[in-house]
């Protein structure tokens, strides 16, 4: 496991306005944003929430800083 690591990813998709599921050393893996409260699939603006993240990662080269894992 990486802590507290910078890489860079393939992105594949967004999931919720608070997670991207992406690629790393050929692994899908699903990113949640630290600190951030957005709303997640079927609450209300959720759908405005992932066109937000979508706009600032589609397309970009992004780069992960891994803060900590969830279970």
């Amino acid at each position: 496991m990486i802590r507290k690591a910078f890489f860079y990813i393939i992105f594949i998709s967004i999931t919720d306005g608070g997670s991207i599921n992406i690629l790393h050393e050929r692994k899908p893996l699903s990113i949640r944003h630290a600190e951030i409260d957005a709303a997640k699939c079927g609450q209300p603006f959720w759908k405005k929430s992932r066109e937000a993240l979508a706009d600032h990662v589609t397309g970009k080269e992004v780069q992960i800083v891994e803060i900590d894992i969830d279970q």
